[in-house]
C-alpha cells in the first residue's frame, strides 16, 4: 500500500483552495471566458479530490485496525499447581500476584524500581500477599532476556534466585554474557558452577514452558500481572484481575486492599526473602 500523508491542516487548505478557485472561475467577469470544457474538467478534478480523500480515510482506518490489538478475555482462574516458579511472601497468603516479566524489558524495570519496593514492604513481607515471578522473555526484541532468565534459575540452584533476580533487574541494560558472571560473583555464587549451568542451556525448556503457559493466558507482552485470591484448594487463583504495563503502586494498592477487605483470615508476618 502506498503511504499517503495528509493532515487536518492540509485537507482544510485544499478545500479552501478549491472554493477560492470556484469563486474566481464563476465570477461574472470570468464566466464568459471559460468554456464548458474547462468547467467540466474542473468538476472532474474536484471529484477526483473527493475520491482521493475517501480513499485516504479508508486506508487510515485499515492502519488503525492493524495497530489496535484485539481485546483478550481475562481468564476466570489461573492454575498454581504444579508451580515451581520462584515466589516471595508467605506460602499460605490468600492474595497472589503473578507477574510475567522480561529481564530486558524497560517497563518491567520501571515497575521493579518504582512500585515493587512498596509492594514488597507493605504486602509481601507482611504476609498479606504472595508474589510469583514467571518468565516471559521477548527474545525477538530483547536478545539477552532468555539467557538472563537462565542465569536467575542457575543462581536458584545455589539458593540465590532473588539476589540474582534483583541484580539483573537493576541492570536491565547490561545483560550480556560477561556481565552475568560478574553479577553472579557479586551475589556470592560459585561462578564456575554458575557458568557451567548457564552455558549448558539447562533451563531453556523450563523457560519456554512458562512462555507457552503465559501465551495460553493471553500474555503477549511484558509486564503482565494477574492478581487474585486462592480458592479453597489453594491450587488456583480466582477473582482474577489483569494489569498490563508498569502499573503504579497506588493503582495496585487499591486493587489489593479491595481483595484484602473481603478476606477474614488472620495474616502472619513472614521473614524477608
Amino acid at each position: 500500500m502506498q503511504a499517503i500523508r495528509i493532515s487536518c491542516k492540509d485537507s482544510h487548505l485544499l478545500l479552501f483552495s478549491v472554493v477560492l478557485l470556484l469563486i474566481c472561475l464563476l465570477s461574472p467577469n470570468s464566466v464568459s471566458a471559460q468554456s464548458s470544457q474547462d468547467i467540466t474538467s474542473l468538476k472532474k478534478q474536484i471529484d477526483n479530490l473527493e475520491n482521493g480523500q475517501q480513499q485516504i480515510q479508508k486506508e487510515l482506518e485499515a492502519i488503525r485496525k492493524l495497530l489496535t490489538p484485539p481485546e483478550r478475555p481475562i481468564p476466570t482462574s489461573l492454575d498454581l499447581a504444579p508451580d515451581d516458579a520462584p515466589s516471595r511472601g508467605q506460602e499460605t497468603a490468600k492474595i497472589v500476584i503473578v507477574e510475567y516479566f522480561d529481564y530486558q524489558c524497560p517497563f518491567c524495570s520501571s515497575f521493579f524500581d518504582e512500585s515493587m519496593p512498596q509492594i514488597l514492604h507493605d504486602y509481601i513481607l507482611t504476609g498479606k500477599v504472595k508474589y510469583i515471578a514467571r518468565d516471559f522473555p521477548l527474545a525477538a526484541a530483547h536478545p539477552h532476556a532468555l539467557q538472563a532468565a537462565e542465569a536467575a534459575h542457575c543462581a536458584n540452584d545455589q539458593g540465590k534466585f532473588w539476589p540474582m533476580h534483583d541484580a539483573l533487574m537493576g541492570n536491565s541494560d547490561a545483560l550480556d554474557r560477561q556481565n552475568l558472571s560478574l553479577y553472579a560473583k557479586d551475589v556470592g555464587l560459585d561462578v564456575s558452577l554458575f557458568d557451567k549451568c548457564v552455558d549448558s542451556g539447562k533451563y531453556i525448556s523450563k523457560i519456554e514452558e512458562e512462555v507457552k503457559a503465559g501465551e495460553k493466558l493471553g500474555v503477549d507482552g511484558t509486564p503482565v500481572f494477574f492478581l487474585g485470591v486462592t480458592d479453597a484448594s489453594g491450587q488456583k487463583i480466582v477473582s482474577l484481575r489483569r494489569f498490563n504495563g508498569a502499573i503504579s503502586f497506588p493503582r495496585l494498592k487499591e486493587a489489593i486492599d479491595k481483595l484484602l477487605a473481603d478476606q477474614t483470615l488472620p495474616v502472619t508476618p513472614t521473614p524477608a526473602h
